[in-house]
């Protein structure tokens, strides 16, 4: 996740996370907006993603959510992150 430092709870801040296919952050972005911890939730496919994991560089094809919410609710965005993301 991104975010600019330094703001009041109500400034609206974006975070970028991805997730390894359509139906699965269809699911979890819907979640987010209907327990109003995000704004909006914009799901681009077709994204590549190039990563070091367990020593080694892989290669994926994943799909990216640009997540709106605000810096009071940032928090809890990630604590569901956490829990929800496979």
């Amino acid at each position: 996740m991104i975010e600019r430092q330094n703001g009041t709870e109500g400034e609206v801040v974006i975070c970028l996370t991805t997730f390894p296919d359509a139906e699965k952050a269809r699911q979890i972005g819907t979640a987010w907006v209907e327990s109003q911890l995000a704004a909006c939730v914009q799901l681009v496919p077709g994204v590549e993603s190039i990563y070091r994991w367990e020593g080694k560089t892989e290669s994926s094809s994943e799909v990216l959510a640009i997540v709106k919410t605000t810096r009071g609710r940032l928090p809890e965005l990630e604590a569901s992150l956490q829990e929800l993301h496979p």
